[in-house]
């Protein structure tokens, strides 16, 4: 019973989000802001905030299934995280009106680089609230 609590609590959600990003990698693009710049700038924020979701999800169900020190269980989630960008870009050469293309591959590894760092440095001194929802999600 137990193992079937770890797999629901922490492996299931960061198995979903991979599903999700692969799912939406499906569909084409459209244009999301009237100016060329904005579109390219609400599209790359949401790729930064995807592998941001992805890597913390993949932390914690790590960090929470294996008895490894955090440091290396971040060194491997971010290698997931970087290589799950790469087949996502090449998955998406595949779509009508999708490319796949190195500098998403950068900005969703900007994504999860941002994540480990609050998660590292930022996350144990938060504020008593956000430090104790962390606890609780089994973040830190």
């Amino acid at each position: 019973m137990k193992n079937l609590q770890v797999l629901s609590k922490f492996w299931l959600p960061a198995i979903a989000w991979a599903v999700i990003i692969f799912l939406f990698s499906n569909f084409s693009t459209t244009s999301v802001a009237p100016v060329t710049w904005q579109d390219f700038l609400v599209k790359k924020t949401i790729h930064l905030i995807e592998y941001a979701v992805f890597f913390t999800l993949w932390f914690r169900a790590f960090k929470n299934a294996f008895d490894y020190p955090l440091q290396k269980v971040a060194i491997w989630v971010f290698i997931l995280t970087v290589l799950y960008a790469v087949s996502d870009e090449i998955h998406q050469t595949f779509v009508d009106g999708r490319e796949g293309t190195a500098r998403d591959v950068i900005i969703d590894s900007a994504g999860a680089l941002s994540a480990w760092i609050l998660i590292w440095r930022y996350l144990p001194k938060a504020p008593g609230k956000l430090k104790s929802w962390a606890k609780d999600w089994k973040l830190i």
